[in-house]
């Protein structure tokens, strides 16, 4: 149920992006572009039980998937500009981790770097990023979710249309 109510607020968010660009690029007699939009969203639930979780106060573990987890990734291009916006159903991810995603989804998509924005949901039933409040990371995990995150920019860049 909440994961619902966070995909409609990330909806509203782009539509609002969208429009705002809509605005800015009508009020600079830029007539001739088009804006398009692409979103899409990849499964990122764990493949391999049981996953490390964290944030609570001591490490735990998780030997059910209850709820799939969702990278959604939404790309937006005005004609001159091409950005991307991923949310993670994750408690938190370390910089390094986005670099990645953010590297392979460029050299996929043309998409620079800093034209991404990658965020967590900051949920805390997803399979621990990084170590924090008495828990580890899950190294599998870690190791296969830069691609997953990719993937999304990847679909959502595929689905491109005005």
């Amino acid at each position: 149920m909440k994961r619902r109510v966070l995909w409609s607020r990330f909806q509203w968010l782009m539509f609002g992006l969208a429009g705002l660009v809509c605005v800015c690029e009508t009020s600079a007699g830029a007539a001739e572009k088009t804006l398009r939009a692409g979103a899409a969203e990849v499964d990122v639930s764990p493949r391999s039980l049981p996953a490390i979780v964290n944030g609570g106060f001591l490490e735990q573990k998780a030997d059910v998937v209850r709820d799939r987890l969702y990278a959604r990734a939404v790309v937006v291009d005005d004609g001159a500009t091409r950005l991307a916006i991923v949310v993670v159903d994750s408690c938190m991810m370390p910089r390094d981790l986005i670099d990645r995603a953010k590297s392979l989804a460029r050299d996929k998509t043309g998409i620079p770097e800093d034209r991404m924005l990658v965020s967590a949901t900051h949920t805390h039933t997803a399979p621990a990023c990084m170590g924090a409040l008495g828990s580890s990371p899950d190294r599998d995990y870690v190791a296969r979710l830069p691609e997953w995150i990719a993937e999304a920019i990847v679909n959502a860049n595929a689905n491109l249309a005005p």
